[in-house]
């Protein structure tokens, strides 16, 4: 019998080591399985070492970024941090601020993901604040703020949720991005209702139902207006066929801001509601106050005729809840002037905020126009120097350069012109696609305008010829400029209700544009209108008389220099 024990405990001992053994091999076996996963792509760990080994910062900030992407689709968040931090500072050497906002974004998205808030709503700020400072992108910068309100309302900071969704919509609504308004106003709705306030609740989710047809609209406009473009990008069109694929492509705008219109009339009507709203509860504070006046004074009374009929004590317990009742409507009437203050000073933030950016796209004087009537007069101008610019090969040279690479260099060269604008007293117009069309005498006419226009065309002539010697020794491709200018009588205007824009008509603008295109690269081409004005202070080449389309034979002149 004891011989059985002892084999009997044998044969478990050695089952206990077996089974042990066969568990610690499976915990490796799925550690290093981990382990593997855990471990970036090899090609793209290649590429991006091979760029950091050569200094190529711009090449090793994307091939981080596509590590980092990777990592977290994963959710192997670890390797994800490591690569986007790697992403951020070459990114900032190579002053990729996209690529760097875009990571930002990514990495609050992780930490809010792992419940991290108060880490989440950092990298989101981080990345709004190069969207604004470095990219100028208001809708990337309301998408920042959105996603920061989504992480207010998973911490319940409804308050700050609210303020955050209505900054996502005012910089959606000002950018155009349809979806985004749609998104805010859908969660305001959610928020207000968690907060218990149905009205605003239901007046929201109103909102976003109307929201919806229009907004669907203006994605399918964004994604035609995208399909054109890139068809454009990839074919070598003639001159004829270019202005006809950017007028298809300024009908597509025109359509898009039409359903941009129709949603910010939806949303204005939202917010006038919300006026009303606020309307309502301020009469009903002048209701509460009156009531509050009237039941003091019945109070007095009352206690007077009790003092006279009960005993000391049942006017002492009278008094006391008399006390109590006054302490409860302060402390309602605190609450409720609180409200509205904290109202009021939205509602006067808001007003700060168009005020300023109705300014920063129309000129003052008719800035203030609007702000003060309502509206703007259209004027007549009798001498008014319009100034056209076009890039030569602009398509093939575009079809050459990434996405960014394009901005990047048009941003660069319509920086310098708009300083340049600035510094002769030139009125930006506008861009279309390459195109820079600016005037000067308005919108405060004065003489001197030919002179101001000619100065500011050779000057950008000047940084032109910089620009591409930069280039050239950076062995990198370069754009060169064709620039016209015509001096004639104008209109200007301010065009649109919700979204404005400043803009000029007549046939001096139409000739302008016929200097710019029956220029030469590199040379400043004035019509003879304009030559007669600067002909005492600038030393010009005379042409002859040069066709030009729709206009016959027109007097044109290359300005050389100044005298």
């Amino acid at each position: 019998m004891p011989s059985n024990r002892l084999l009997m405990l044998t044969s478990c001992c050695g089952s206990a080591r077996f089974f042990m053994t066969l568990l610690l091999f499976f915990c490796l076996l799925v550690g290093q399985s981990h382990s593997l996963s855990a471990q970036p792509d090899a090609k793209e760990l290649e590429k991006y070492t091979k760029a950091k080994a050569r200094g190529d910062e711009k090449n090793a900030a994307k091939a981080a970024f596509e590590i980092g992407k990777k990592a977290r689709s994963k959710k192997d968040y670890k390797t994800a941090e490591t690569y986007y931090q790697n992403a951020i500072r070459s990114g900032l050497v190579a002053e990729n601020y996209r690529l760097v906002a875009q990571a930002y974004s990514d990495l609050g998205g992780i930490a809010n993901s792992q419940n991290q808030g108060k880490t989440a709503l950092d990298y989101y700020q981080k990345a709004a604040d190069l969207y604004f400072t470095k990219l100028n992108d208001k809708s990337a910068y309301g998408e920042e703020k959105f996603r920061a309100g989504l992480v207010f309302k998973g911490m319940r900071s409804y308050t700050k949720a609210i303020e955050f969704f209505k900054q996502a919509s005012n910089l959606a609504a000002e950018s155009g991005n349809a979806a985004l308004t749609q998104r805010a106003t859908e969660q305001l709705s959610l928020v207000y209702r968690e907060l218990g306030d149905t009205q605003r609740a239901n007046m929201y989710q109103e909102l976003y139902a109307k929201l919806l047809k229009p907004a669907e609209k203006v994605t399918v406009l964004e994604k035609e207006a995208t399909a054109l473009a890139n068809l454009g990008d990839s074919l070598s069109l003639t001159r004829q066929e270019l202005d006809m694929q950017r007028q298809k492509m300024e009908d597509l705008e025109e359509e898009k801001r039409r359903k941009s219109k129709e949603i910010m009339e939806l949303v204005s009507a939202n917010e006038a509601k919300t006026d009303s709203l606020l309307k309502a509860s301020q009469e009903l504070e002048a209701t509460l106050e009156a009531q509050k006046i009237k039941d003091q004074r019945n109070l007095f009374v009352l206690i007077a005729g009790i003092v006279f009929v009960v005993l000391v004590s049942i006017s002492f317990v009278v008094v006391l809840n008399a006390y109590r009742a006054k302490n409860k409507a302060n402390q309602i009437l605190a609450q409720k002037n609180e409200e509205i203050e904290s109202q009021k000073a939205i509602i006067e933030e808001e007003k700060e905020k168009s005020e300023k950016l109705l300014l920063n796209i129309l000129p003052k004087e008719t800035a203030t126009e609007l702000m003060e009537k309502g509206y703007a007069t259209p004027r007549q101008y009798d001498m008014v120097t319009v100034l056209f610019t076009d890039f030569k090969g602009f398509t093939n040279i575009a079809e050459q350069l990434t996405p960014a690479e394009i901005i990047k260099d048009l941003d660069d060269c319509f920086f310098a012109f708009d300083e340049i604008c600035e510094k002769y007293n030139l009125e930006k117009i506008k861009t279309i696609g390459d195109a820079y069309m600016c005037a000067a005498g308005l919108p405060l006419p004065n003489t001197t305008n030919p002179r101001d226009a000619v100065l500011a065309g050779l000057e950008m002539q000047a940084f032109m010829e910089q620009w591409k010697e930069k280039k050239v020794a950076q062995g990198r491709h370069y754009f060169e400029l064709r620039l016209g200018i015509h001096t004639g009588a104008v209109v200007a205007g301010v065009v649109g209700k919700k979204k404005f824009a400043y803009d000029i008509w007549g046939d001096a603008v139409n000739t302008a544009a016929r200097m710019e295109s029956s220029g030469e690269v590199g040379r400043v081409n004035i019509s003879g209108a304009t030559y007669q004005y600067i002909k005492d202070e600038f030393f010009c080449s005379y042409r002859g008389k040069v066709p030009a389309k729709n206009k016959g034979e027109v007097d044109m002149y290359f300005v050389i220099s100044k005298y």
